[in-house]
């Protein structure tokens, strides 16, 4: 007999919806609630105090990290003989498997090829290329995207042709689509998004198929179901359709990857599609402090499209909250790097601070800072900023201009459409035959160049004269950028944000232009600022010291938690951003929910801060974010500067 799982360890509120086995259960789980322990648990009870046999058992999440761990703590509370039968995966794992045993009804073989979005990438080069298309690899991830978001709305390429999506996209985008639909066909492949499509066509038109599976999974659950999407509810709806024994678990306040396709109705109406549901409330926070808490309630109270909960915790109230506000956004970085060191002091490690803000750009004054004070620090999911691609292309357009390096000048041709190695290398070689600098040697043979060439080549002898006035890199960058083609072709691309990382490299010449105390011009200007950027770059190198200050966007925060938070950038037009403003009510209530992850992810302490001045982001002088004025100053300690 198998030995009964004891669920002491377990709060009330917890205990009550691991208890909870049958039909539909919606267990609301607060951030730091132990949502996880009560999936595993609600498992290990099945199992042990039920006799449900484990294979009969179907636990769904969305990552491969959330899978693993998963599976490493029920090995631990049930043995390994019970939780290697465990049905645990992430949903195109669990397709995956489906789609072994039955895609053959489909007309495929059961050896079918999964292709990775590397391989995806290739072979749409390929058929552009075949095409005579010349994308550039900017424009394949577009169309790769696309591709996605039509297949996830289960678009096909007729409805697409045959209604008003088809004025949505370029003719050429979907005629690659095409193209790429019948290799895969031929090939016997799938992509990752076929994965789940293909198991929703297997259950929606193949009823022995959907059967056979119904009886296979007496229980399912499904972890973080605030950001499951339509396809993968309608999946899952389909499987507990008999039963109905559905557990799901989320926090609809911690709903942000709408962009994704997540659905927040899906569990705020989860009564709806399961009326009998039972729901479970966990709102006790292991993780933070009181004071953090509180701020996380109160401004999460002013969305209305949620689950009404205070979360509440068993540690101390702790210190107040600190709010921050700067003369300009070089002062909030300054005032970041003086409260780190603060930290310091208190022997707190570098790997135990974080900081987030809403979007990449808005890393570049901090990374200069820590730099400057030789902090180390790692940035999770983007480049560092003056590694980005689209400030490498800036500098090099700078750079060009003031020494006209072979380097600089061959990556500014590759920005030209139709400009591709074998004509560079042919350039290379013909000025190292002439004896010539390449700059030298293009301006001087300018009648032999493609017309493309010839524009730049033209465009840049009239700004080197040009910039000779210039007493202001900002306005001397602007002009330049403002009446080239550079800044169009990112608008044309719709690289929206490889956009606001180029006016965020505006605010950090504004900044340089302050502290121009020389009154340099022209080209000792444009020399000047080239070396100050140089000398920040050459500084950042990487470090094989592991303590390190950890920078990341919030959406890539979701999960994590450290003892010390810091969120900057709280301005208006920043967080809330232009466009949720634009959008309206629903849009800034995702805006807040993001506000809301990012507070939650703290434990001891939590900063808070914003700047004035001007703001090219924005557009518009710098205003504190609504979201402040919705916390209690209670709770906070303010510092202007």
């Amino acid at each position: 007999m198998k030995e009964v799982i004891n669920l002491k360890h377990l709060n009330e509120k917890q205990r009550l919806a691991v208890l909870s086995s049958e039909g539909a259960n919606r267990i609301i789980a607060g951030a730091g609630s132990g949502k996880t322990r009560v999936i595993i648990y609600k498992i290990a009870h099945l199992i042990h105090n039920l006799a449900i046999n484990s294979s009969q058992i179907l636990a769904v999440t969305f990552t491969n990290k959330a899978t693993n761990e998963m599976k490493s703590r029920l090995n631990e509370l049930v043995g390994n003989d019970e939780s290697k039968y465990i049905w645990i995966h992430t949903y195109h794992a669990f397709c995956v498997r489906v789609l072994r045993r039955d895609i053959m009804v489909l007309g495929y073989t059961k050896d079918f090829i999964i292709i990775d979005t590397v391989d995806k990438i290739n072979i749409l080069k390929n058929i552009s290329k075949n095409k005579q298309y010349n994308f550039d690899n900017n424009e394949i991830k577009k169309v790769s995207s696309m591709i996605s978001y039509l297949k996830n709305n289960q678009l096909s390429y007729c409805d697409v042709i045959n209604n008003a999506f088809y004025y949505e996209y370029k003719q050429q985008w979907l005629e690659i689509y095409k193209i790429y639909l019948q290799y895969l066909s031929k090939n016997n492949m799938v992509d990752f998004d076929d994965l789940l499509i293909l198991t929703l066509k297997l259950f929606s038109q193949h009823s022995e198929v959907l059967q056979k599976w119904q009886k296979q999974f007496s229980y399912v659950l499904v972890d973080e179901f605030q950001d499951t999407n339509e396809l993968q509810f309608q999946l899952i709806n389909y499987l507990v359709k008999i039963h109905q024994n559905i557990t799901v678990v989320g926090d609809p306040d911690q709903t942000i990857y709408s962009f994704r396709g997540a659905k927040a109705r899906l569990i705020l109406d989860f009564n709806n599609y399961f009326p009998n549901a039972k729901t479970f409330i966990l709102n006790q926070n292991y993780r933070s402090i009181q004071n953090i808490l509180d701020v996380a309630n109160i401004l999460i109270s002013y969305n209305h499209s949620r689950i009404a909960k205070d979360l509440f915790a068993m540690n101390n109230r702790g210190n107040k909250i600190k709010l921050y506000c700067g003369n300009t956004s070089i002062c909030e970085a300054n005032w970041v790097i003086k409260e780190i060191k603060k930290l310091v002091e208190k022997n707190i490690l570098l790997k135990n601070i974080l900081i987030l803000y809403r979007a990449n750009h808005l890393s570049h004054h901090l990374e200069t800072a820590l730099i400057n004070n030789y902090i180390n620090y790692r940035i999770y999911g983007a480049f560092k900023f003056f590694e980005r691609k689209e400030i490498k292309d800036v500098l090099a357009y700078l750079k060009t201009l003031v020494y006209g390096d072979e380097l600089s000048i061959i990556r500014i041709l590759n920005l030209i459409k139709g400009v591709g190695i074998t004509t560079i290398n042919n350039l290379i070689e013909q000025s190292q035959n002439s004896e010539q600098s390449l700059l030298k040697y293009l301006m001087v043979n300018v009648s032999s160049l493609k017309p493309s060439i010839v524009k730049l080549v033209t465009y840049l002898k009239v700004w080197k004269e040009k910039l000779k006035s210039y007493e202001k890199i900002t306005c001397l960058a602007q002009d330049f950028l403002n009446n080239g083609t550079y800044l169009q072709q990112l608008v044309d691309g719709f690289e929206g944000e490889r956009l606001e990382n180029v006016k965020e490299l505006f605010n950090h010449m504004e900044n340089y232009d302050l502290q121009n105390y020389d009154s340099l011009q022209g080209i000792e200007l444009l020399q000047h600022y080239l070396q100050e950027v140089s000398l920040y770059v050459d500084q950042d190198e990487n470090s094989v010291v592991q303590d390190k200050v950890s920078l990341m966007t919030i959406h890539n925060a979701k999960g994590l938690e450290y003892d010390f938070v810091f969120v900057i950038g709280l301005n208006e037009g920043v967080f809330p951003n232009t466009l949720s403003i634009e959008e309206g009510i629903t849009a800034i209530e995702e805006e807040r929910r993001v506000l809301y992850v990012a507070i939650t992810r703290a434990k001891k302490g939590l900063f808070l801060s914003y700047s004035k001045g001007f703001s090219y982001i924005a557009n518009n002088y710098c205003l504190p974010s609504r979201f402040i004025t919705e916390i209690d100053t209670s709770l906070l300690e303010i510092k202007f500067n």
